[in-house]
């Protein structure tokens, strides 16, 4: 981990480093899909770039040889008592190696933050990278998604 650094992007920061961010986001957008179709009619790159400049949400990256192998984005959710962190991409290589201390980096931002809750939407085997969180199960609710 000693040649590896783990960065968050501020919004002046997003055009200089913009080409290596956005193939990971390009990536991370290929592998979502409603109904069969893919999600990209909805969500581009450049709405990623747009709310990155805004600060909108949070860009956390991997660098290595002033390369980025890995990155997760992070958005800020108020809710009436409490903010809440949601995970809403992660995409790159490496996170078997990285997992620990990226979680590290988005965990010490939350609490700087105030926040009360972190939530990730994942598959389910990124629950071996998030040794510390707890699945919520309930019985009586789904995540279901309907084109308008």
């Amino acid at each position: 981990m000693d040649d590896y650094k783990i960065l968050q992007l501020k919004s002046e920061d997003i055009d200089r480093v913009w080409p290596g961010v956005e193939p990971l986001i390009q990536k991370g957008l290929d592998t979502m899909t409603i109904g069969g179709h893919s999600i990209q009619k909805h969500l581009s790159t450049n709405d990623y770039y747009e709310w990155a400049r805004k600060d909108l949400l949070q860009i956390f990256i991997v660098v290595k040889d002033k390369q980025i192998k890995l990155m997760t984005i992070t958005q800020l959710l108020p809710y009436p008592r409490f903010k809440v962190l949601e995970y809403l991409m992660c995409s790159g290589e490496g996170l078997k190696n990285f997992s620990d201390h990226l979680a590290k980096v988005v965990e010490d931002f939350a609490n700087a933050e105030k926040c009360k809750r972190m939530i990730v939407t994942a598959p389910k085997g990124f629950m071996k990278y998030l040794k510390d969180w707890e699945e919520l199960k309930d019985r009586h609710r789904v995540t279901i998604m309907k084109e308008l």
